[in-house]
């Protein structure tokens, strides 16, 4: 569960720079950047991250028996119809945040990620696509449409992250990566406040743990966020 909410609450530091990462739960902003950076199967975007989605729409006729009111059989014809997922991927190598003290290696695996859209496209067996971007077969009473959807984060886009800090193996150095012990891992595109404006203001009885806190601190809104835990206990990055 990482449902937004609001509170109002002082005191509380904001997100710290990649300089200062310690270990435990951290809130960072910086932008994307990697290596070797990745390039999007479908949008050609050069990126750090991406999924990709191809799904095939049908639909069918069935003759269906039933009982009436009087007991007697009766027949009816009904049709059914849907999307089936035919291909996709996700990939999702370690890259970097960076901010004007540095970078911090980030493992995505495991994240709630926000990513760009880059492709939402619905296209017939006519265009080139339909075949280039999805499998050569069709699927059983296709209607010969696909639907193809993709999601990045770009090189160099603006980023917020939410998460537990280890210690690399490799380096003396810290790590943003998935922790069993943290409720949320949070990688997004959106900044704190277009992220709290997709959540409700609650009252503090309605919260539910995992909900995500967005603090009123240092005299402006969305200047820090919390997880909540349960049992009026709250767990943030100092």
């Amino acid at each position: 569960n990482t449902r937004p909410a609001m509170m109002q609450i002082s005191e509380i530091k904001p997100a710290i720079k990649t300089q200062g990462v310690f270990i435990g739960l951290v809130e960072l902003h910086g932008s994307a950047e990697c290596e070797t950076p990745l390039t999007s199967p479908l949008g050609n975007v050069s990126c750090v991250y991406y999924e990709w989605k191809v799904e095939e729409h049908w639909s069918r006729t069935v003759t269906r028996t039933y009982k009436d009111g009087k007991g007697q059989t009766r027949t009816r014809t009904e049709t059914e119809s849907g999307w089936t997922t035919v291909a996709g991927a996700t990939e999702a190598p370690a890259f970097y945040l960076k901010d004007d003290t540095g970078v911090v290696r980030i493992l995505a695996d495991g994240a709630s990620v926000e990513a760009v859209s880059s492709l939402d496209r619905t296209c017939t067996a006519t265009e080139p696509l339909y075949f280039a971007g999805g499998p050569r077969e069709e699927i059983a009473n296709s209607d010969h449409r696909r639907r193809f959807t993709e999601r990045t984060i770009p090189l160099h886009a603006p980023l917020y992250v939410l998460g537990h800090a280890r210690e690399r193996q490799d380096a003396v150095a810290a790590e943003i990566a998935k922790d069993e012990q943290t409720p949320v891992f949070l990688i997004s595109t959106r900044s704190e406040e277009e992220i709290s404006k997709s959540g409700e203001v609650i009252r503090k009885t309605e919260l539910q743990p995992g909900d995500l806190v967005f603090f009123n601190t240092m005299r402006r809104a969305f200047s820090h966020v919390g997880i909540y835990l349960g049992n009026n206990r709250f767990i943030h990055s100092p």
